[in-house]
């Protein structure tokens, strides 16, 4: 993701050493050896210990590095000054890109911190971020964010550990998926492209097959969508919820893969919504100030 890779930007080589670091004390491996016979030692240790051993260590999640070799370190930069959406419009291209409706949920069951503590709070966001954006993240969701979303007062309102859990959830969600396809969808109009080639959505359809996947609580979180998306009919859907994900694809992905031009146009702050009920409408993105102040904090 765009944000993401900022942080990475910012920070990957200073996160990486320090997480590499971390591998080799967690292994008993002497870190003043030369790096090559560090490295060779940690070829040394099976599979299955690495595995049991990732929660050990403090940063125990693991994030591709702009290394100008995979993932090119003005990837961000690009996108902010338009060269990409100036590349995006040589190649006439089409982007479908949005989000679940509770994306929150499954973020929150990923490694939650045990409590809201500003201690707590960091190393566990430091695993997806570099020290310095993290601190400021959480000043932010800490001084601005119960009075801009009410998710978050809500979570504040909550005793530890459902509070962190619910906390952390929100922050990581927002940072990862619903920013950075703002910040995307954003530079490229602002470069020029065409509405009709941005189409940004929101889905909050369920059938109700995906129990089967997900427990209903989680509502429609993170890849939970994708039943619909996959048309996952042997599931079992409904003839109802057949004809509404029908509909949905017929507006957004199957224009996108068969090259068909799309009757759909949303402004750079609206978004197609597929709705609860099944309906589908252009909306309104009422989260657009607040997500771009959070996205603001990541540059």
């Amino acid at each position: 993701m765009p944000v993401q890779l900022s942080h990475l930007a910012s920070g990957s080589r200073y996160l990486a050493d320090a997480q590499l670091q971390n591998v080799f004390e967690a292994f008993e491996i002497d870190t003043s050896l030369p790096s090559e016979d560090k490295l060779n030692k940690l070829r040394e240790v099976p599979a299955r210990s690495l595995v049991d051993k990732i929660f050990d260590l403090k940063l125990h999640t693991f994030r591709g590095a702009t290394d100008n070799s995979i993932i090119p370190a003005d990837l961000v930069s690009n996108i902010h000054s338009g060269a990409f959406a100036s590349r995006f419009k040589e190649r006439n291209m089409r982007i479908l890109l949005g989000e679940a409706e509770t994306e929150e949920i499954l973020y929150a069951l990923t490694n939650p911190p045990p409590s809201s503590s500003k201690s707590e709070m960091l190393r566990a966001l430091n695993n997806y971020y570099a020290q310095p954006v993290c601190e400021a993240l959480l000043s932010l969701y800490t001084d601005q964010g119960a009075k801009a979303d009410p998710r978050i007062a809500n979570a504040f309102a909550q005793k530890d550990p459902e509070k962190a859990k619910q906390l952390f959830g929100l922050i990581t969600s927002d940072v990862q998926v619903r920013a950075p396809i703002r910040v995307l969808s954003k530079a490229l109009f602002d470069g020029g492209v065409a509405p009709e080639r941005v189409l940004r959505y929101r889905v909050a359809y369920r059938p109700e097959c995906t129990d089967k996947v997900y427990p209903k609580s989680y509502g429609v979180t993170h890849s939970a969508d994708g039943v619909s998306w996959w048309f996952v009919e042997r599931y079992g859907f409904s003839e109802e919820e057949k004809g509404s994900v029908k509909e949905w694809l017929g507006k957004t992905l199957i224009p996108l893969i068969s090259g068909m031009e799309s009757a759909q146009k949303v402004g750079v702050e609206e978004f197609l919504y597929f709705k609860e009920d099944g309906s589908i409408e252009v909306v309104n993105d009422h989260s657009w100030e607040w997500l771009m102040r959070v996205a603001e904090t990541l540059r």
